[in-house]
């Protein structure tokens, strides 16, 4: 009846109008129905109210058949109006998030410069122990130099020979101690020849080389960058050892030579391992053979040695075994070290090309591939290959790239004149030292100039050498 939808209209109200974020949350629908109940007639009799259906065909057609279906339609308008009531409570709720973006905002920008300035310490720490370490090691190579000079007077060998280099290097002004230690006596056939006397009379500190590395008495030549001794490896290319996104170190899972993405031509890195081109050519070559992986390389676990890949190629251009390479594209197949392919000035390789023959301008050497000695390493001794010239003024010293980086020689990168190229020189004993320097100083003005620092306040400080020891 009316009455008694009225009544159980009011009751629902009060029920919902119980606290006062129930009456808040009554919507414009639950408003006009009790508007409508509250603006009908007073009740009349029974009679007259069956009178009133029996007149309204319509209403009664639109009424349930029996109760259950009644019960089914009152459940379904309490959770509508369940519904609308939790619809306005979530508004406030969202409303106040809202409100608070502001704050939240400020809150993860406070976060994030925190971060940033962790990681710029933890940078700044790690830099710092990099740079003891380097200046540990020039320390300690630079006393083992003053003990070697110290030690040659006192040597009965070569006699006559010390004699000789000593009046050269009287003649030609003095040099800073400049002597090959341990030098033979075929180095002092070829100094009075006519080579270069800045070779003979060097920097000392640069001129005192592992007999491991430099190959004595016949022994292989051996790029000391070609694998890790330790976790914090240095490029084989570059003798660099930072390593951050995109510009990380890989190693290669076969011979273990440590190289940067720019430095070896490679965009991504691959999920799972990776190998450098010489040990990729050789383990497709064993597969081809029917040898199992296992057999190819076995796990480091094993102890098992790993031969082929890079361990057995030889550089086109000089004599150092190891190291990072890749091939000539002339067809021919032969490898040549990127390091190598960088310095020679005759030679060209791209940064940028993920494949292994990418040198090009071996035509150019073949003269001096085909009778080598005329151009001696002042390092190795060697006439083999092709070496290259010191790059200041018209100092004539040669000697292989690897060569000299490996005496402690400085081997520089810098920017060249258009936009993503580089400059690779090269110096021999006698002006490694002026150089590193200058392009040190000149470094530490670029950074302060950016920086707006005014040049008077200009501090020495390391720029990227590209030899061992500096």
């Amino acid at each position: 009846s009316t009455s008694a939808a009225a009544a159980a209209g009011d009751g629902r109200g009060a029920a919902a109008a119980g606290k006062p974020e129930d009456r808040a949350a009554q919507s414009a629908a639950a408003q006009a129905a009790a508007a409508v109940v509250a603006a009908a007639p007073a009740e009349g009799s029974l009679d007259q109210q069956w009178s009133v259906l029996d007149s309204s065909a319509d209403v009664l057609a639109l009424a349930p058949d029996d109760e259950v279906l009644a019960e089914l339609l009152t459940l379904q308008g309490e959770l509508l109006q369940q519904m609308v009531i939790n619809r306005a409570r979530l508004g406030v709720v969202l409303q106040a998030a809202i409100d608070d973006l502001p704050n939240q905002q400020a809150a993860q920008a406070e976060r994030t410069s925190w971060e940033a300035d962790i990681v710029a310490y933890m940078t700044a720490v790690r830099e710092a122990r990099k740079a003891a370490k380097r200046e540990k090691r020039e320390q300690e190579r630079r006393q083992a130099v003053e003990e070697a000079a110290a030690m040659l007077p006192l040597s009965p060998r070569h006699t006559a020979a010390r004699a000789s280099r000593a009046a050269r290097e009287s003649s030609y002004g003095g040099g800073r101690g400049g002597e090959w230690v341990g030098g033979s006596e075929d180095f002092e056939e070829e100094t009075d020849r006519g080579a270069s006397p800045a070779a003979a009379r060097g920097n000392a500190a640069n001129q005192v080389a592992s007999e491991e590395v430099l190959g004595a008495d016949g022994a292989p030549l051996v790029d000391a960058l070609s694998s890790r001794a330790n976790d914090d490896a240095l490029c084989s290319i570059c003798s660099e050892g930072h390593s951050e996104p995109p510009n990380q170190i890989l190693f290669c899972e076969r011979c273990d030579v440590a190289v940067h993405q720019v430095c070896y031509g490679v965009d991504v890195i691959p999920d799972g391992e990776w190998l450098c081109w010489p040990c990729v050519q050789y383990e497709e070559q064993m597969k081809r053979q029917g040898v199992s992986q296992a057999d190819i390389r076995p796990p480091r676990w094993m102890g098992v040695g790993h031969t082929g890949g890079s361990r057995s190629v030889q550089c086109t251009l000089c004599p150092m075994h190891c190291g990072a390479f890749k091939q000539f594209n002339d067809g021919s197949k032969r490898w040549v070290h990127v390091v190598c392919a960088l310095w020679h000035p005759d030679t060209r390789m791209p940064l940028d090309v993920n494949e292994s023959e990418v040198v090009s301008g071996v035509e150019k050497l073949e003269g001096r591939l085909a009778a080598p000695t005329q151009h001696v390493c002042q390092v190795c001794r060697r006439a083999q290959g092709a070496t290259i010239k010191c790059s200041f003024g018209h100092c004539a010293t040669t000697f292989h790239p690897l060569c000299g980086r490996a005496h402690g020689w400085y081997l520089a990168i810098r920017a060249g004149s258009k936009s993503g190229s580089y400059q690779y020189k090269a110096y021999c004993a006698a002006h490694s030292d002026a150089q590193r320097q200058k392009d040190r100083e000149a470094a530490e003005r670029a950074a302060l100039l950016a920086q707006g620092v005014s040049a008077t306040r200009l501090i020495p400080k390391p720029f990227f050498g590209h030899s061992l020891g500096s």
